[in-house]
């Protein structure tokens, strides 16, 4: 029974009971240097939309406020999300060691060091999520392709990493990257091969047909496509070492030439402004979904008849390099990691270079007026070369000013002495298998945690909560004693205990008498068993965190918010 008991009772959480108005803030003032937020390892720092790990650091650019997410290389891997969890692990590990070996050759050009940072986190670069999706279901997965490839990059003969490029489909043969990208150059790793393997993707092939109508009303919107309004004819003319073209014929003979990937990006901005309903349209495949976009790739084939425009296409993406389906169809059919790669970049296989970078700087948002920062444990907080703590906790804020300087905002009870109200129970005298309820009340962002002594005043265990807010707060404590064992029966001093930003630590202890939950034969004949406990074990053991967010960073509860790949 007692070990059972230890399975099914976890460890505490935490309810607060009474919240009241938002907040105040503490203004801490203005300044000229980026603030810096540097979360130990294990911790996260929450922006609203999404939690980053390693350092977030505020700065004024010409826009506005710039955010950037400063992690290892691998915490970087582990945040992005460019394929579904579930894939097989070779292609999972393809994955990681293009967009490790991408990001590098990013970072050696240098394209965005004038904002600030090494690498955006959208499409335009490679889509970083943060860490909710590593934490999320599968995450475990992903965490393993990065941490098996650790260190390993494709690099040419010269030690430098490749261009490693990929997108989503190539409609069964891959593009030269001279053909997409022409201002970039022809690499002999970035050329066209047939991939049979990329049929499993819903994108090999698709079809959108367009009312005449609406063809005409959509190209009406182009600077340069509208002088060819009313159509008469669209074609795809084919460029030997370039990009194609699209030439747009209107009735008069007026000719409109734009690259198919010019064309491809219009009609995917503008076809939902002129009919919402029908662009992007039904995937027909039955599950009711539509396109990813209205045109999904530059690969194109026109039909016009007197009624409508058909678009056949292929592929989704620039198709140039690695298609990530592709890489998915080979996996399936047992490639390793390595020949997934070697089969779209040239025959080149993974290596590991002593002069990978460690760190990477991601720019995660431009042009804020604020960004807010809400840590999970005790985090360091830096202006400039100034650190103004090594413990802040619960939200900060920094701003841009109109003078474009910072002013940087710590929360409500910031720097004012702790105080934490004598710690109370409902159940001074229980039984060794109760759950048993502790609550006190602290006047600002603590770290809360619970503390037993013994009667002759030692320390017999403490169980971290995590990081709590101003308030009332009642613990489920599951009489936790040294080891992740049970109390056994005796007296205790038992306290809720908050440790604020200044490593100041308060809290005033409960006399707790544990009873034995057993009872002899002798006994029994004596008196009645113990009571059943009050509280069911089960529903504490699964580390809910109840009510509006009492804990920020629960140790053992922390709640991930996926965000699907």
């Amino acid at each position: 029974m007692r070990d059972l008991l230890r399975v099914l009772v976890g460890t505490c959480t935490a309810l607060l009971l009474a919240a009241g108005p938002a907040p105040a803030e503490v203004d801490l003032g203005v300044f000229s240097g980026p603030v810096r937020f540097t979360a130990p390892d294990g911790a996260t720092l929450d922006l609203g939309d999404r939690r980053y790990v390693g350092t977030v650091e505020a700065s004024v650019r010409p826009g506005g406020l710039t955010v950037v997410d400063e992690l290892s290389f691998d915490a970087y891997l582990e945040g992005l999300a460019e394929v579904p969890l579930s894939w097989p692990t070779a292609t999972l590990e393809a994955q990681v060691m293009a967009a490790r070996t991408y990001a590098w050759w990013e970072m050696q050009q240098g394209a965005w060091n004038g904002r600030g940072y090494d690498i955006c986190a959208t499409q335009a670069c490679q889509v970083f999520a943060g860490r909710d999706l590593v934490e999320g279901p599968g995450g475990e997965r992903w965490q393993a392709a990065v941490a098996a490839t650790s260190g390993r990059v494709l690099v040419d003969a010269a030690g430098d990493p490749l261009l490693a490029r990929y997108s989503s489909s190539n409609g069964g043969r891959s593009r030269a990257n001279v053909e997409v990208f022409p201002d970039d150059g022809d690499w002999p790793y970035l050329r066209p091969v047939d991939d049979p393997h990329d049929a499993v993707s819903p994108f090999h092939r698709w079809q959108v047909r367009f009312p005449r109508a609406d063809m005409d009303a959509i190209l009406a919107r182009g600077e340069t496509l509208s002088a060819a309004v009313p159509l008469a004819d669209v074609r795809l003319v084919e460029v030997d070492g370039g990009e194609d073209v699209v030439e747009v014929t209107g009735q008069d003979g007026t000719v409109a030439a734009v690259t198919a990937s010019e064309f491809r990006f219009f009609v995917a901005n503008v076809a939902p402004d002129v009919d919402p309903e029908a662009y992007p349209p039904a995937r027909g495949d039955g599950s009711g979904r539509r396109f990813p976009a209205t045109l999904l790739s530059s690969q194109l084939a026109f039909t016009v008849t007197s009624d409508e425009v058909v678009v056949d296409g292929r592929g989704f993406g620039h198709g140039v390099g690695m298609s990530q389906y592709g890489a998915l169809g080979k996996g399936e059919a047992g490639f390793s990691a390595d020949e997934i790669l070697a089969a779209y970049y040239g025959g080149i296989r993974p290596t590991s270079p002593a002069d990978l970078p460690q760190t990477v700087r991601v720019g995660v948002a431009e042009d804020r007026d604020s960004v807010a920062v809400t840590p999970s444990a005790p985090t360091r907080v830096t202006v400039g070369d100034t650190e103004l703590t090594q413990r802040a906790l619960g939200g900060w804020r920094v701003e841009v000013r109109p003078d474009r300087t910072l002013r940087l905002f710590a929360p409500d009870g910031y720097g004012a002495p702790l105080v934490v109200d004598p710690t109370v129970t409902d159940r001074p005298e229980p039984w060794a298998a109760e759950i048993v309820t502790l609550s006190t009340v602290v006047n600002k962002f603590v770290e809360l945690e619970v503390e037993v002594r013994d009667a002759a005043g030692a320390v017999v265990s403490r169980t971290p909560l995590g990081v709590a807010e101003p308030g009332r707060h009642e613990v489920d404590w599951s009489l936790d004693g040294p080891d992740g064992g049970l109390l056994e029966p005796g007296d205790y001093d038992v306290a809720l205990v908050a440790t604020d930003e200044d490593g100041e630590r308060a809290g005033a202890p409960v006399d707790v008498t544990v009873r034995a939950a057993t009872v002899t034969a002798a006994g029994a004949a004596l008196g009645p068993a113990p009571p059943t406990p009050t509280r069911s074990p089960l529903s504490i053991g699964l580390g809910l965190v109840v009510g509006a967010g009492a804990l920020v960073g629960a140790a053992g509860a922390t709640v991930s918010r996926r965000r699907t790949a």
